[in-house]
């Protein structure tokens, strides 16, 4: 995972030389089960990145910290082989479906 990390690292390096403003983007390298989300509006971008048995998890804990945070949150599945997990396990809706990629919303359940 380091060498991914690190080609990772260097496109948001590019990123940052090329934006106009202020542009806070960052990758981290650590175990997606003990992240703790952020309490702002997110842009979560994954590239197919786990297998049901890790993926569930991890959508479960996110889904947890918007129930108790609700706020904007935009998830990019590129690559999206297990996208049904999403809708599933989670109260984020489909609001753009490619061949490549599908991008979700959160929705606030009532």
């Amino acid at each position: 995972f380091n060498g991914a990390f690190r080609a990772s690292d260097a496109h948001i390096d590019r990123l940052r030389r090329h934006a106009v403003g202020a542009l806070e983007v960052f990758g981290l390298n650590l175990d997606a089960l003990e992240f703790e989300m952020p309490l702002t509006p997110l842009v979560l971008y994954f590239f197919n990145p786990f297998r049901p048995p890790v993926w569930v998890p991890v959508l479960q804990r996110l889904q947890r910290s918007v129930e108790a945070h609700a706020r904007d949150v935009i998830l990019i599945y590129e690559n999206p082989c297990h996208a049904s997990l999403i809708e599933q396990h989670t109260a984020f809706r489909c609001i753009e479906k490619s061949t490549y990629h599908h991008t979700y919303r959160f929705e606030l359940r009532s």
